[in-house]
């Protein structure tokens, strides 16, 4: 199944639109030129770089504009730091990428950190 056909099945549909009603159908990301009504539903963390595709914690509402301007304006650094804020705890080694350069390995999964910046 492609990704495109992910989201056209029920359990998306049912999905998109307990997180619009979540989030009160009003965009989450809010960058200039936001409309700030939300008919869309965003990854955080993009499911390519290990985001969970239907996990509601790993997802947000969106306006068109922002949900198709966000990949330049947020790094994903801040889309990882959005998630564990979004999850309302400090749960880091769920989320990719959790690691600066120079950083020691997690103490908590031993995931070693990246040799250079993403």
């Amino acid at each position: 199944m492609t990704r495109r056909d992910l989201y056209s099945t029920p359990r998306w549909r049912k999905l998109r639109e307990a997180i619009l009603a979540r989030d009160g159908h009003r965009c989450q990301i809010r960058l200039p030129g936001c409309t700030g009504q939300a008919r869309e539903v965003d990854h955080i963390v993009p499911v390519e770089h290990g985001g969970a595709w239907w996990d509601p914690a790993n997802l947000r509402a969106s306006c068109a504009r922002c949900n198709r301007s966000r990949g330049a304006a947020l790094t994903n650094r801040d889309r990882a730091r959005a998630l564990r804020e979004l999850r309302g705890r400090d749960d880091p080694c769920r989320v990719w990428p959790h690691l600066e350069p120079g950083d020691p390995p997690c103490p908590r999964c031993g995931t070693a950190p990246p040799s250079r910046r993403w």
